[in-house]
């Protein structure tokens, strides 16, 4: 249900383009800017390192929108620079996947916030 909402808020409000890329949606605007979606049925969030290369590997600013489909809630991640903590956890370990910590879950925002956030990463 949070979904179709976000979605609706997408296609009424920007222009973009969506892929799938081995289970994440990729929201690109403008071919400036992306958001990532990741979907989970609890708020625990993991990324893979073929996923975070994708991503990685564009070059462009990105932000991260997590959403726990069982409570609804939403967390919302921004990073502006290349190097970042992302980056810097997949060099450290030999790992083929991370999860987002605790910092992700002092992000969590509803709906309006979400708006607000992405008026503003699409015009970056």
């Amino acid at each position: 249900m949070i979904k179709s909402k976000i979605m609706k808020i997408l296609n009424e409000n920007y222009k973009f383009k969506k892929i799938i890329y081995k289970g994440i949606e990729i929201i690109y605007f403008n071919n400036d800017t992306m958001l990532v979606i990741i979907s989970n049925k609890k708020n625990v969030f993991k990324i893979s390192r073929e996923q975070f290369i994708k991503i990685d590997d564009e070059l462009l600013p990105y932000a991260f929108l997590l959403i726990d489909e069982t409570t609804e809630e939403l967390y919302f991640m921004q990073y502006k620079e290349p190097n970042n903590q992302l980056r810097y956890s997949f060099e450290k370990t030999a790992k083929n996947e991370i999860y987002f910590g605790k910092e992700i879950l002092q992000n969590k925002i509803g709906l309006e916030d979400l708006k607000r956030k992405i008026n503003y990463i699409e015009k970056i």
